[in-house]
């Protein structure tokens, strides 16, 4: 039998095999193809799985709908984005429940957020038992990347949390979405002013 080349090296069969040794070398190849999915992914239950991406421009909120469900418990959101304003706003993020809804009803939402602003030494720190929404982050007009841990969203009590960091601030923030749930979604917004840029969603394989 010959191998493939350049990569894996798998074993294949050749034109001048006979018919008879078909078999064994669609096995023999089979299980070069496993060993090697197995290698690059550490594990067939180990990872990070692409569920969606999108892209937004010159908006004040973007939604990020359908992408919650049974098949993940656990999730990653990343964004790489802009905000459009010269002036500091901030970033809130919001639910959608099972009926599509953006819930923002008094009291959905329990969270803490910490902000600092690197150029002026500057920081605060805000937290409600009552909040409408979830403070995420302060930004200002620049390039910042924001990560979001969404912690069994299709539970009664969706929890998020993550980091934020631009070129002049940063944050840490939680939030525990008090009966809110079952999640299907999210949305992403500002107080003031526009964004662009891109969300991209990944769910963790269950073990």
């Amino acid at each position: 039998m010959a191998t493939t080349t350049p990569n894996y090296g798998w074993d294949v069969p050749t034109s001048t095999d006979y018919v008879a040794q078909g078999a064994v070398a669609i096995e023999t190849l089979g299980d070069d193809i496993d060993a090697s999915l197995f290698s690059i992914t550490g594990g067939k239950n180990v990872g990070l799985v692409p569920i969606s991406i999108t892209s937004f421009s010159g908006v004040s909120s973007v939604a990020v709908d359908n992408v919650f469900t049974s098949t993940f418990k656990n999730y990653r959101i990343v964004v790489n984005a802009t905000n459009g304003v010269s002036t500091p706003s901030r970033a809130y993020i919001r639910i959608i429940n099972n009926a599509g809804s953006v819930v923002s009803a008094g009291g959905s939402y329990r969270s803490g957020f910490n902000w600092w602003r690197n150029t002026t030494s500057a920081s605060g720190t805000e937290a409600s038992a009552a909040s409408t929404l979830m403070s995420i982050a302060v930004a200002n007009s620049y390039t910042y990347g924001l990560t979001i841990e969404a912690t069994d969203p299709r539970a009664s009590d969706p929890v998020f949390s993550g980091l934020y960091a631009g070129f002049d601030y940063s944050s840490v923030f939680n939030g525990f979405c008090l009966s809110s749930g079952p999640a299907r979604g999210f949305q992403l917004f500002n107080d003031t002013g526009t964004m662009q840029g891109e969300i991209r969603v990944y769910g963790y394989r269950n073990s």
